[in-house]
């Protein structure tokens, strides 16, 4: 039997979550498949052999991206060099689009087999441009079914099969064992908190969300706050916490890895724009998004903001309308988001009926198994 070498190539913590149930998929069927390459814990945890730890390396905007150049430039070259030198079966890239363009831009002549997973900017709508996968003659699955019709047009094997999310995202715990497991009282009102993945979206979102905690804590002091947080930042989030909101710290409760947990049981979730708005909308928990920037990335978006989609959050991109509201750069502030949440409190009926309108959009379960079944096919896999 032949053993098939797949070199991966994921940089983002979403993408190595969504690739890990990939890879699991995979070799539930076949047996003769070795992963390599660029991920993180996920990755790892099913067998990838990690040569670099990437998946903390995703940015936002040119600036935040220039400060992880000079890394990414290292494990850019060696790992190119890698590849030309092992002559994988298949490269598989996810997502991570400013490094993978690149790269499968420069492997275009040296015969491998190219699957793009999460292809860059699947998201968009109107996608004027996909040179990158065109030159390299890559293979495409992604997650949105206007992508597919967009790629095909470009000339690309391009497949849509389903949103991964619509499988990945769910409650591991009852209820019942969740509060208990956390302390929380059964008839308390429970609001979630997700101050973002990166440090620098934790520090900007961080002081408005204790801020607002005191807020909401001042007219119901039976509510209690949870916030989703990595093993690595939870004892900076739970320091910070512990200065700002004075009384109100003692109903919070900072918990880790249970992200999925917190969005099915809160009554309502501060959202920072990214992914998990994506799985808070699968999971029906009504929200606000936002997003906070530093001061030079709120320069970037007056530069670029003609060029950017009128709407943030992918809950609203997907139905091309505001499902839920969004909050950016200083229109994030205590007073706005407690408003915004009476506000969209109240309506929760409709926004769950808009969220059926997005499941029903991203396919329908179970969706990993197939996107399994076409990488095979793609990969020429036997």
């Amino acid at each position: 039997m032949k053993e098939y070498k797949i070199a991966v190539s994921c940089g983002e913590s979403s993408g190595d979550l969504n690739t890990s149930f990939l890879v699991r998929e995979l070799k539930k069927k076949y047996k003769n498949l070795n992963f390599y390459g660029l991920g993180g814990a996920n990755l790892k945890r099913e067998g990838c052999n990690i040569l670099w730890e990437t998946d903390k390396f995703g940015t936002i905007g040119v600036v935040q991206s220039l400060k992880v150049l000079l890394r990414l430039s290292y494990i850019y070259n060696k790992f190119k060099y890698n590849l030309i030198k092992e002559k994988p079966d298949i490269l598989l890239c996810v997502d991570f689009g400013f490094f993978n363009s690149k790269l499968i831009k420069a492997l275009a002549k040296e015969n491998i087999n190219i699957i793009y997973y999460f292809p860059p900017s699947s998201w968009r709508k109107n996608l004027k441009s996909a040179s990158a996968l065109t030159e390299s003659k890559a293979k495409v699955i992604t997650p949105f079914p206007w992508s597919e019709k967009i790629l095909t047009g470009f000339g690309l094997e391009a497949k849509f099969l389903g949103h991964p999310l619509l499988d990945i995202a769910k409650a591991t715990k009852s209820k019942e064992d969740f509060f208990k497991d956390e302390n929380i009282p059964n008839e308390s009102e429970v609001l979630g908190f997700l101050p973002g993945s990166r440090l620098f979206e934790i520090k900007m979102h961080l002081p408005t969300y204790g801020e607002t905690i005191k807020k909401l804590y001042k007219e119901n002091k039976d509510r209690i706050f949870l916030i989703a947080s990595s093993e690595r930042y939870a004892d900076y989030i739970d320091k910070k916490l512990r200065t700002i909101c004075e009384e109100a710290y003692y109903n919070i409760r900072i918990i880790t890895g249970q992200v999925y947990n917190i969005m099915a049981y809160s009554e309502f979730l501060f959202c920072c724009s990214g992914t998990a708005t994506l799985e808070g909308a699968i999971l029906n928990a009504p929200m606000v998004i936002l997003y906070r920037g530093t001061a030079i990335m709120k320069l970037e978006y007056i530069i670029r903001k003609n060029r950017l989609p009128t709407v943030i959050g992918l809950p609203n991109i997907i139905l091309d309308k505001i499902v839920v509201p969004e909050l950016i750069g200083n229109n994030v502030n205590p007073d706005n988001l407690v408003t915004v949440y009476k506000e969209t409190i109240a309506k929760k009926d409709n926004i769950k009926e808009d969220y059926e309108k997005i499941r029903n959009t991203l396919g329908t379960s179970p969706i990993i198994p197939k996107i399994a079944e076409t990488f095979a096919k793609m990969a020429n896999i036997e």
